[in-house]
């Protein structure tokens, strides 16, 4: 009886580490500078997100809104804008105006969207119903690196209880 109830328990023990190595994706926001993550949320197939910022030359909220794809690729779907000005898309018949904005259509597919900010630009990610001011705490400017990762479950889920990192 006793050698039954431990193979039990070391079929369950192996199963749950079996289980715990099993990747998961999520999306991740690093600092480009020092690779440290400033956000991180389990993200599928499916989830889309919206990054913004404030245009640095014409002052004016910019957001584009992203798809997360197979593979953890990001598809942009679109891009929003208030006013066309440098370092904006051109404005031309594939832009629409919408509710005061003008808006192109995405498409294009992305491993990873880079992004060097100043603190003008107060860049902004908003996922699953959630806004997260990202940037540095110091106030100064740098590198944004948003994409999905796969890390094994067992490690997410510790990164979840124990806010533990990532390894770079």
């Amino acid at each position: 009886m006793r050698k039954r109830g431990f193979l039990l328990i070391s079929i369950t023990v192996a199963a749950l580490l079996a289980g715990g190595m099993i990747p998961v994706s999520v999306l991740e926001v690093k600092d480009g500078k020092s690779g440290e993550i400033l956000f991180h949320k389990r993200a599928v197939e499916g989830d889309v997100f919206l990054f913004g910022y404030i245009h640095s030359v014409e002052k004016t909220p910019v957001e584009g809104t992203f798809l997360v794809e197979r593979g953890g690729v990001l598809r942009v779907l679109e891009t929003r804008f208030s006013s066309h000005g440098a370092g904006l898309p051109n404005v031309s018949e594939k832009t629409l105006r919408k509710n005061g904005w003008f808006v192109t259509e995405g498409g294009e597919r992305l491993d990873k969207l880079s992004f060097f900010f100043s603190p003008i630009n107060r860049p902004v990610l908003k996922f699953k119903d959630k806004e997260t001011p990202l940037g540095t705490k110091k106030g100064e400017g740098g590198l944004l690196e948003i994409s999905v990762r796969r890390h094994p479950f067992i490690l997410h889920v510790f990164k979840e209880l124990y806010r533990l990192p990532f390894d770079q």
